[in-house]
């Protein structure tokens, strides 16, 4: 659901912009911005928020939610609507940051990386499902409509949580204060490998369109069909990850990565053949989506301090990573064209499968986490 909310704009772009009399450009802005503030707000947010029971917090996160889309829906000018987005960014960076260390809480710790797994599951069928829904209801109803949705959905979410979850107190001096093997040196590299990984993959995805259509002559309209392709075999990753990170959760970490590495290096090689072309996008999507189940998952095991907030940082750098590989991607356009780009994304999932394979010898000498 957040990640509907987040994207919405994207697919409803000349729509607003029409609505709202402003350029394109602006309503692209309200996706960045958007993801600019999550940055900014998780780590001190989710700091501010440690004490607070988790029960609670998700609910008034929630609520933020609903009245998001609710003012959203009513904004009269660009200026509110850029605002009204801002309020609700505020509360997702802090959900990202508390929901898989909430999951994690709720089954034994043999199974937390299932419950992590299921959580991600989510986002990934938001992407499948969510946006594509938001931009037909958008094109069809308005795009006001597409936001009114999304704030009936965070309350019917909202009422869920009140009913059914158990009360998740705040964590205190011995719960959830660290990981499983914390250890800060690995932690840190975790979160430079997420944004690394993350820019490789929006390096190329920011231009997926004209990338199959240009150079891999695939027809325009087989372009949603082969996007909800990928969207599903993303699920599927995020569900097999799912299952087996809790044995060997480095060794996930690491598997997904190089699995994005090796879809990106076939989009590159192989653009000029339309199935290897495409393969290479659905590998890439798959890793890419195994490997935020992944991190999720490894950030229990190797938080230095509060998970939550270890979360947050994750979470941050996630972030970071979209806005890094939407702008290198714009700024290697010039150089090395569409077809180039890829290629320009796997050299950087490929730096980021070689620190996970040097991570051991960068532990602080604590005792190591499963491989």
């Amino acid at each position: 659901m957040w990640i509907t909310v987040e994207s919405l704009p994207i697919g409803l772009l000349p729509v607003i912009a029409a609505d709202l009399r402003v350029p394109q450009t602006a309503v692209g802005l309200l996706v960045s911005a958007y993801a600019l503030v999550v940055v900014v707000a998780t780590v001190p947010l989710t700091a501010l928020t440690t004490r607070v029971p988790r029960r609670l917090l998700l609910m008034a996160l929630l609520a933020v939610l609903v009245l998001g889309g609710v003012a959203s829906a009513a904004a009269p000018s660009y200026g509110v609507l850029l605002a009204a987005r801002a309020f609700t960014a505020i509360a997702q960076a802090v959900y990202w940051a508390i929901a898989m260390p909430v999951a994690a809480t709720l089954v034994p710790p043999e199974r937390r990386g299932r419950a992590v797994g299921l959580v991600s599951a989510g986002s990934s069928l938001a992407v499948l499902l969510g946006v594509p829904l938001g931009t037909w209801i958008g094109q069809v109803a308005g795009w006001r409509a597409s936001f009114l949705g999304t704030a009936a959905l965070g309350a019917v979410a909202l009422a869920v949580i009140a009913l059914t979850l158990p009360r998740v107190a705040a964590a205190g001096p011995r719960e959830a204060e660290r990981g499983a093997e914390p250890d800060a040196r690995r932690f840190w590299l975790l979160v430079a490998v997420t944004a690394i990984a993350v820019t490789g993959g929006l390096v190329p995805f920011t231009y997926i369109t004209p990338y199959l259509t240009e150079v891999s002559g695939v027809p325009a309209v087989a372009v949603g069909g082969l996007l909800l392709v990928r969207g599903a075999v993303g699920l599927v990753a995020v569900l097999v990850v799912g299952r087996l990170i809790d044995a060997r959760p480095r060794a996930a970490v690491l598997g997904s990565l190089g699995i994005e590495a090796v879809g990106l290096a076939l989009q590159w090689a192989g653009a000029p053949v339309p199935v290897l072309g495409v393969l290479g996008v659905v590998l890439a999507g798959a890793g890419l989506s195994g490997f935020a189940t992944a991190v999720a998952a490894r950030v229990l095991v190797v938080a230095p301090g509060s998970v939550d907030v270890a979360s947050g940082g994750t979470s941050s750098s996630w972030n970071v990573g979209i806005m890094a590989g939407s702008a290198a991607g714009g700024a290697a356009l010039p150089l090395v064209g569409v077809a180039g780009l890829p290629l320009v994304g796997g050299v950087l999932a490929a730096v980021g499968v070689l620190l996970v394979v040097v991570e051991p010898r960068l532990a602080s000498g604590r005792a190591a986490a499963p491989a």
